[in-house]
């Protein structure tokens, strides 16, 4: 499970449940103005009721926005992208899918192209497809 916890012009900033040894110290970012797993597509949001007693639950400690730093990379609009929404690694097999509808997804981005890096929370697995580290 996530949360998105702020945004930026470039980022929306998740949190993961998976602790902070994930990801930028327990946080992704997803690039706005891009499929991101479907993130935009299969949001959910809670209806609040007052119950009229107080939360004691203690917050999580803030963490640190340095946008200087943190809004540089990867960029919001590679060279390098998928030219169809539901790209999957199941679409790699075919050749024509590869090439013309799921470049970033089948790893031919190469490194030295811009945009070749894996997004954040994210490392370049040895088939060369970005993936989260326990996919690899």
């Amino acid at each position: 499970a996530v949360s998105a916890v702020g945004y930026s012009s470039m980022f929306v900033h998740v949190k993961n449940s998976l602790g902070p040894s994930w990801g930028d110290r327990g946080f992704v970012k997803f690039g706005r103005h891009h499929t991101n797993c479907g993130l935009f597509y299969y949001s959910s949001y809670p209806q609040l009721v007052a119950t009229g007693t107080s939360d004691s639950t203690p917050s999580d400690p803030a963490t640190s926005y340095r946008p200087a730093e943190d809004d540089n990379r990867p960029a919001p609009n590679p060279t390098c992208k998928d030219n169809a929404l539901d790209c999957t690694v199941d679409y790699c097999k075919w050749e024509s899918m590869r090439t013309k509808y799921c470049k970033r997804t089948c790893g031919l981005c190469g490194d030295d192209e811009e945009g070749g890096d894996c997004p954040s929370g994210t490392e370049k697995c040895s088939d060369g497809v970005c993936r989260h580290p326990h996919m690899c």
